[in-house]
């Protein structure tokens, strides 16, 4: 029998402007009610092992670009890194994507629901 809550809850959160998370603003941003591109900027992978995944779901007809934080690396799903503080943009409408830390890196999948 389960006596307290679960270590964390998916949240679903609408950006429609730019915007750096904190470690705990993980759960699902999705861009509903953006005029344009909206850029999230992630906390530092150090600060964020071990934590759930932060997800990302392109609702309107606007790009969402996921930024790390300049010294972070993004794996892309093939294993192939880019180059630090470089991001990942969703450009199609349900376009959907993770980032999950290891302590040292951001480890990226990407998506198209359909």
């Amino acid at each position: 029998m389960r006596t307290r809550a679960p270590r964390y809850m998916t949240t679903v959160e609408a950006i429609a402007a730019s915007k750096t998370l904190s470690k705990d603003g993980h759960g699902l941003k999705t861009n509903t009610g953006a005029a344009g591109t909206v850029t999230v900027r992630l906390p530092s992978a150090a600060d964020c092992k071990g934590l759930p995944p932060f997800r990302f779901l392109r609702t309107a007809a606007q790009t969402i670009t996921v930024d790390p934080t300049d010294t972070d690396i993004i794996y892309d799903s093939d294993g192939t890194s880019l180059t630090a503080g470089v991001a990942k943009s969703l450009t199609a409408t349900g376009a959907y994507c993770e980032f999950v830390s290891d302590g040292t890196a951001y480890y990226f999948e990407k998506r198209v629901i359909v």
